[in-house]
């Protein structure tokens, strides 16, 4: 169906390469017997309005080749056939537009338009030439749409003008009568409002009769639009000057409305449209003879409906090829259903016209619905008009509700629930009373369109580890059309390359074993089957990276620069991979789920252990076409949360994983920090009393006087004891011990009971020694013990904090824990925490004991360093009798 689309019109085909026109496929061949066939001329209508002093120098060119001035449209609709009348004028600027300038296209239908060619003019230095004479025509056969299977007959005027020269103005004007017949008395067009150059003057012009109606629509900035009505007469101008250059940026959805249009139609609603619409597709066969025929060879059974349209859409997808002939009535008027399934070829009027008249043969209702198939089109925002259509689908209704089928479509197979779902939001259904669009539903994939299971097996051979990789993914709805035909077109091996080059791109020094395969799945999916093997050297490390490779291709890095169009979404709506890494021994990784969602797209990455294999299963969800511009600093920060999930750091010594850490991850260690920060505050008021506290800021006058409060002192050893069992519960409580947490506690209870007094006495009485060497006579061994143990008191709040970082996994900090990435900001936290309760904790025992014994703290302080000296030395001797003993 050829009705759609933004009139572009004959000689836009000029502004090529500033993207106005877009990029034509010609047939070159030439019509016969028409070479150097000169247009008709004559002067331009009596109704059109001038505009040779218009804008005349035009805006900055801004590095066009070509300045455009002037591009006006003027319809004339009060006679017997509407005329439409084109004028441009452009300004050659630099010698590259010499090309573009001098070559002009104008198109018409030969079947029901002639062309009259008014002006070509070449303005040269205040000289007018006129080049009509001089040019060199030919009519070309222009089918835009030829690859697709369209026929339209357009015929193109080419005209090229002779001698130009930079600094040139070229300036033209044509006019085109008649229009298609098929409308009636209607009339519908659409031009572009701007373009991808500055233009200096736009005009879209209408004279139509006072009693008929005309509707406009311009959705696009800077114009003026006013209504003149005189003698029966209404004239309709829209007009803007000075318009900027169009510069969508990259990424712009596909069918965006960067330019802006200018519509223009007759009929008041969609109603109208309607009207027209419905007398033109014929709803049952005419010729019994042909649809008994038909009905029993495709067992189109009244009685079993949903079986009768699996099969009529067979047949109408499959064995009727999709060519369209849209000339004269037929660009929008159907063949009949007999001629189509005679022919077994027709466009998508006429296959969902068949398609039609089959499900009447088994008792379904239907109708055609036209819809627009350019992506983003707002149908809701069009003004009403035949020709904002261009494609027709069907609806039609069983028992169990409503079905859409696209009859242009290649075969589909499977169940009615899991088809493709068509991507149009609105349509027109063409049934008699229909006075509006409609919603057409797009529910999400019942099962992942795109899905990938990967298996990765990781063993040890000696000081190497090997992984080999089995990759198998399903595409289901099409999804997998471009690489069937890659299979089928370049080979196994040439598609194997293409994907170890892929693969590369993750894992350095894969190598593939063999080609990969494609089967076509019954459900008319498909699926490929990869082998990979991926070796490296113990001393490379214990590391490997797992990634969720498929998704990488459609979640992309978001810019943050600002932008004014929406930015267009790739990928399938629903898509899913799954790897299984096998693993020799145990693996240690909790189960985490990760979701990054807002209203445009979601990603979801979980991990749990099954046995000796780890599972990470990532999902995208599409969950719209494009992302809106107020969106885009959202949809950035998402993407690059999202996108840090592709990747899962696996470390082979302990079998857990090292990936980046999330924002979300380092709220209980900023916690902890403050929790510390807020202790140690609470603490200051109170350092010239006789608490503990005061150990935190005054412990060389503190620790004396405490020994004379039994019940601070019990404190003091209360606070030692728990710090005492929290170092060990870090060294021994680990997870995946054979023996019970709550025992292991209890029997750590008594340990740090036992061991810390013993600790705290064996300290005394080595620091007693080491003082009384210094002659510090009034070192007590009581004493020094007491303010060793209250010493400790400075460590509290640090560990406090430490265990809020930790969300209170003291076992986090066993050396041999498998962390992960949401470990690491409290694993890192916790550390630095409890270092400087330890440093604290250490300037406070030298200044207590310094206070006890009534010696200087740097007196004090060689006394600690004294018997630290004298362990080292003797681990030192130690170490080296045993290895000289070996």
């Amino acid at each position: 169906m050829n009705t759609a689309g933004f009139k572009a019109g004959p000689g836009e085909s000029m502004l090529w390469k500033s993207g106005v026109a877009g990029v034509l496929l010609w047939l070159c061949a030439m019509v016969p017997g028409w070479a150097q066939d000169r247009p008709t001329m004559g002067p331009s209508p009596a109704w059109v309005v001038g505009e040779e002093l218009v804008a005349r120098a035009g805006p900055a060119a801004d590095g066009d080749d070509l300045r455009y001035e002037v591009v006006s449209d003027q319809v004339d609709l009060t006679a017997d056939k509407p005329v439409w009348h084109r004028h441009i004028r452009y300004l050659i600027v630099r010698e590259r537009g010499l090309s573009d300038a001098g070559s002009i296209s104008i198109g018409y239908q030969p079947d029901y338009q002639s062309l009259v060619l008014n002006q070509l003019d070449v303005v040269r230095e205040g000289q007018r030439i006129d080049m009509r004479e001089r040019a060199h025509y030919a009519r070309l056969r222009r089918e835009e749409d030829l690859a697709a299977g369209l026929l339209d007959g357009e015929l193109t005027l080419n005209v090229t003008v002779p001698d130009l020269r930079v600094g040139d103005r070229v300036d033209y004007s044509f006019s085109v009568v008649g229009d298609n017949p098929i409308f009636g008395n209607a009339y519908y067009e659409t031009y572009s409002a701007r373009y991808g150059v500055p233009l200096a003057f736009r005009r879209v012009r209408v004279r139509t009769p006072a009693a008929r109606p005309l509707f406009s629509r311009v959705t696009a900035s800077g114009f003026d639009v006013s209504r003149v009505q005189a003698g029966g007469m209404a004239t309709l101008d829209i007009t803007g000057r000075n318009l900027p250059a169009v510069r969508a940026p990259d990424e712009t959805p596909e069918g965006f409305d960067s330019f802006g249009r200018i519509s223009l139609s007759t009929v008041k609603d969609w109603a109208g449209v309607v009207d027209w619409a419905v007398p033109l597709y014929p709803r049952a066969f005419s010729d019994q003879a042909v649809a008994r025929e038909v009905a029993r060879q495709l067992a189109l059974d009244p009685s079993q409906p949903e079986g009768a349209l699996l099969r009529a859409v067979a047949f109408v997808q499959g064995q009727v090829r999709y060519t369209g002939l849209d000339m004269g009535d037929n660009s929008h008027k159907p063949h009949p259903p007999e001629d189509t399934l005679r022919d077994r070829y027709g466009d998508c009027k006429d296959k969902a016209t068949l398609l039609i008249a089959l499900l009447q043969l088994a008792g379904v209702r239907a109708e055609p619905v036209l819809v627009n198939t350019r992506p983003g089109y707002d149908l809701q925002a069009a003004l009403p008009g035949a020709n904002v259509f261009d494609h027709v689908v069907v609806r039609a209704h069983l028992p169990t509700g409503e079905v859409w089928i696209d009859a242009t479509r290649d075969r589909e197979e499977g169940p009615l629930a899991e088809r493709r779902a068509l991507p149009f939001q609105y349509g027109l259904p063409l049934v008699a009373g229909a006075t509006g669009l409609v919603g057409i539903p797009y529910p999400a994939p019942s099962r992942p369109q795109v899905e990938v299971a990967e298996r990765m097996t990781i063993g040890r051979d000696g000081d190497r580890y090997t992984t080999g990789f089995d990759v198998v993914t399903t595409y289901r709805q099409g999804q997998g059309d471009d690489v069937l035909a890659a299979f089928r077109n370049d080979g196994a091996a040439e598609q194997g390359r293409r994907y170890l080059r892929y693969m590369r791109g993750f894992y350095e020094g894969i190598q593939a074993k063999g080609d990969p395969r494609a089967d076509e799945a019954s459900e008319g999916g498909l699926t490929t089957h990869e082998a990979y093997t991926l070796g490296w050297d113990q001393a490379d490390g214990d590391m490997v990276d797992v990634w969720l490779f498929q998704f990488n291709d459609w979640m992309k890095e978001i810019s943050t620069d600002a932008r004014t169009t929406p930015l267009a979404l790739q990928g399938p709506r629903f898509a899913r991979q799954r790897v299984e890494v096998q693993v020799q021994g145990p693996l240690d990784v909790p189960d985490r789920r990760q979701e990054i969602s807002n209203p445009w797209f979601r990603f979801v990455r979980t991990e749990h252990v099954q046995g000796q294999a780890l599972v990470i299963t990532g999902e995208w969800s599409r969950l719209a076409t494009q992302v809106p511009a107020s969106g885009i600093a959202q949809a950035a920060s998402d993407m690059e949360k999202a996108r840090a999930l592709l990747v899962f750091t696996l470390d082979m010594d302990s079998g857990a994983s090292l990936g980046k850490a999330g924002w979300r991850d380092w709220a209980w260690p900023v916690a902890g920090v403050l929790l510390a920060i807020v202790l140690v505050l609470v603490c200051f008021p109170m350092r010239r009393g006789v608490t503990p506290m005061a150990m935190l800021f005054a412990p060389k006058a503190a620790a004396p006087r405490l020994q004379g409060h039994a019940w601070a002192m019990r404190v003091a050893w209360a606070v030692y004891f728990a710090v005492t069992y929290v170092d060990l519960l870090a060294q021994h409580l680990e997870p995946g011990s054979k023996i019970p947490a709550q025992f292991v506690a209890l029997g750590l209870i008594f340990g740090a009971m036992i061991g810390g007094w013993l600790r705290a006495a064996l300290s005394a009485g080595f620091l007693r020694l080491s003082l009384s060497w210094l002659k510090c006579r009034a070192a007590r061994f009581d004493a020094l013990l007491a303010a060793l143990v209250a010493a400790a008191f400075p460590m509290l709040p640090f560990t406090l904090g430490a265990l809020a970082a930790l969300q209170g996994h003291v076992s986090w900090l066993h050396e041999d824990f498998p962390s992960e990435s949401a470990h690491l900001p409290g694993i890192m936290v916790a550390g630095v925490l409890l270092v400087i309760g330890y440093g604290w904790s250490f300037v406070a025992s030298v200044c207590a004991v310094a206070g006890v014994a009534s010696i200087s703290r740097r007196r004090a302080l060689v006394g600690f360093l004294i018997p630290a000296a004298v362990v080292l030395v003797l681990v030192g001797v130690v170490a080296g009798i045993v290895r000289l003993a070996r």
